[in-house]
């Protein structure tokens, strides 16, 4: 239960910050630990290859490859559109009335939503 008193804010005092840091200062006293710190903090923040442009390129490249596939569905079903309207003259009229409302001459289109 003493150690909880650390972790609460509302009553922390100066005296409190002394204690704590009295029992850190061992930790921190150590060479290699404050060198193994200190190296981590550098790695973490301020490297060019830091630990979060490394997350943050991961998220993009992942954003990337989900467009990646999204376009190659896309190129396919456009391919698939393009075969189809090549293939003959009734094909090519049908996408021609039913994608940009084409109509022969003495004729009347209505369009019916459901």
């Amino acid at each position: 239960m003493e150690g909880m008193r650390y972790l609460r804010c509302e009553n922390f005092s100066a005296m409190d910050l002394k204690r704590v840091w009295y029992d850190l200062s061992p930790f921190f006293s150590n060479k290699y630990t404050l060198t193994v710190i200190i190296v981590l903090a550098w790695m973490t923040f301020f490297d060019d290859n830091s630990l979060i442009r490394r997350i943050s390129a991961v998220r993009e490249l992942h954003s990337l490859e989900k467009a990646v596939k999204e376009y190659s569905t896309q190129i396919e079903k456009n391919r698939a559109i393009i075969r189809e309207l090549e293939s003959g003259s009734q094909a090519l009229e049908k996408f021609a009335r039913e994608q940009y409302l084409m109509s022969r001459p003495n004729e009347d289109v209505y369009i019916v939503e459901d």
